[in-house]
């Protein structure tokens, strides 16, 4: 099984520098990216990481993006994982 994505909320302490941040459309809050990581900024200090596979990844794009803010919380939203099932298998019967 290989992960190919992993989504994260992290809490930060502090006043919240989002300068480096875009406003984007059809979103209340702010984004920043990275090559194929995102960082999605919230008012209300909350951010969410997309487009890492290890949760070291994550939790070095926020060190690195806001070094001067302790981190409260890190939680796990999503982990997408592909694989080749070695049998079988009917997707019509699993709908069922």
């Amino acid at each position: 099984m290989n992960i190919v994505n992993i989504v994260c909320e992290y809490k930060l302490l502090g006043e919240i520098d989002i300068s480096n941040f875009e406003k984007t459309k059809n979103f209340t809050g702010f984004t920043l990216k990275k090559g194929s990581q995102t960082c999605r900024a919230f008012k209300s200090n909350y951010f969410i990481v997309t487009g890492i596979r290890n949760i070291r990844d994550g939790d070095n794009m926020i060190r690195e993006i806001f070094p001067n803010n302790p981190l409260i919380t890190r939680k796990i939203i999503l982990i997408t994982a592909t694989a080749k099932v070695p049998f079988p298998f009917s997707f019509s019967g699993l709908l069922r």
